[in-house]
C-alpha cells in the first residue's frame, strides 16, 4: 500500500504538472475501482476548469479545480498518476484518463482497483 510519503510525492508532482492547465475531457475505462466511477460527475466537476494545485490529507490527494470543484484520489495498494506527452497509448490498468489543454493526459493507473477517485463540485 502507498504509504504517506508516496502519496505526498505524488501530490506534489501532480501539483508541478497540472497546475494552470485546463481539463479539457475524462474517460473512465473501468466500471469501478474501490467505488464506482462516475463519469458524468468527474466531467461536471473538471471539463472546461482549470487546475488550480493539489493538496493531501493523509493518503488522499485533492485535485482542486476552477469553480470550485475537487478530485478526490486514493491510490489503494498499487495505484498511482502519470502525466503522458501527446499520442502516448493508453495502457492496460490506466482507468481514469483526463486531458489537458496541452495535449498531455493526466491517468490514473491502479491495476489492483484498490483506489478511488470521484469528484465533489464543492470544496
Amino acid at each position: 500500500m502507498p504509504e504517506l510519503p508516496e502519496a505526498e510525492t505524488v501530490a506534489r508532482q501532480l501539483s508541478r504538472y497540472l497546475s494552470g492547465k485546463t481539463i479539457t475531457r475524462v474517460a473512465v475505462f473501468a466500471k469501478r475501482l474501490r467505488e464506482p466511477l462516475d463519469l458524468a460527475s468527474l466531467a461536471r466537476v473538471t471539463v472546461g476548469n482549470k487546475v488550480e494545485g493539489t493538496r493531501r490529507r493523509g493518503k488522499f490527494i485533492f485535485v482542486d479545480v476552477g469553480g470550485g470543484g475537487t478530485v478526490l484520489l486514493h491510490l489503494g495498494m498499487s495505484g498511482t498518476c502519470r502525466v503522458c506527452p501527446p499520442g502516448t497509448p493508453r495502457g492496460r490498468h490506466e482507468h481514469v484518463v483526463f486531458d489537458l489543454d496541452s495535449g498531455e493526459s493526466w491517468r490514473y493507473v491502479d491495476p489492483r482497483r484498490f483506489g478511488m477517485v470521484t469528484a465533489s463540485p464543492v470544496r
